[in-house]
């Protein structure tokens, strides 16, 4: 009896493990895709970050799920405003739970990298649709025509 547990467990084990995991997000999946190429991932580094987005990926479907569920109830408006800046707070948490997996399962060399090459490049600020930072058409100080606002 003890031997067919025993082989069960290994089986389920054997099948588990081989399992390929998905990302869940088209995000994470780009971002994973950029940091194997870019950091050199080995294996154990991508299936442990694949394992750290798709809990992340659950674990937010789940955070929304109830957001919404809590914005949509028939609670009063200082109910559901509490209680959405409790959740709202533990989505940011697991954002930064995420990033902090991700910077654990790196090596130093790599983490610098990540952080100098891969993310540290920020979006362009939109200004009416468009990039403010090279805008044609907006007008800076020290630009001819710039009037300050008062």
């Amino acid at each position: 009896m003890f031997k067919i547990q025993a082989i069960i467990i290994v089986l389920f084990l054997a099948l588990t493990m081989s399992k390929e995991i998905k990302c869940q997000s088209a995000a994470d999946e780009k971002l994973l895709a950029k940091m194997t190429t870019e950091l050199s991932l080995d294996s154990t580094q991508i299936y442990k970050l694949k394992n750290v987005f798709s809990s992340y990926a659950f674990q937010l479907d789940s955070l929304n799920t109830f957001i919404k569920a809590v914005q949509t109830s028939d609670q009063s408006e200082e109910d559901i405003s509490k209680k959405s800046s409790v959740l709202f707070q533990e989505r940011k948490d697991l954002s930064k739970w995420k990033t902090n997996q991700i910077a654990i399962n790196l090596t130093a060399v790599q983490k610098k990298k990540y952080d100098t090459e891969i993310v540290a490049k920020t979006r362009p600020v939109l200004h009416f649709g468009h990039d403010k930072a090279n805008c044609k058409v907006c007008l800076k100080p020290g630009d001819p025509g710039y009037v300050p606002k008062p």
